[in-house]
């Protein structure tokens, strides 16, 4: 468990609330306090956040287990969230469970260990005829 818990920056409870969840789930949090993730960023990923959301969580999950302040500030992780994901980019109240939805996605694809663009898949009707 982190020694220190989140700053509210403004109404984040929602966003905190979901980062003291990651936090807590021990393999989730040991991943990123290890530096595992390193080797799995993808900065060319185009569905992602350059890998900024990673590092920038790996800094506050640091912080929070190992800062020496009474609190830390998420300041730096809201910023990269909210610039991928506009809701989350003011300081009203939000969803938690859209939070970490959206936390996870997000962090899934700054980690999608094939490097470069997704392939395009094309997907066909029951008829064969092509779909959107």
């Amino acid at each position: 468990m982190g020694v220190v818990g989140l700053a509210n920056l403004g109404n984040t409870c929602y966003m905190n609330s979901a980062l003291q969840c990651f936090s807590n789930t021990y393999e989730f949090a040991k991943y990123f306090l290890d530096k595992r993730y390193e080797k799995d960023v993808n900065k060319d990923n185009p569905l992602g956040c350059e890998g900024r959301l990673a590092m920038a969580y790996s800094k506050l999950v640091h912080d929070m287990w190992y800062g020496h302040e009474k609190c830390a500030r998420p300041i730096m992780f809201k910023r990269i969230l909210g610039e991928h994901h506009p809701p989350f980019a003011g300081y009203g109240q939000q969803d938690s469970q859209e939070c970490i939805g959206t936390v996870l996605d997000l962090l899934g694809e700054d980690l999608f260990r094939r490097k470069g663009k997704k392939p395009y898949v094309e997907y066909h009707d029951n008829h064969g005829d092509k779909t959107d």
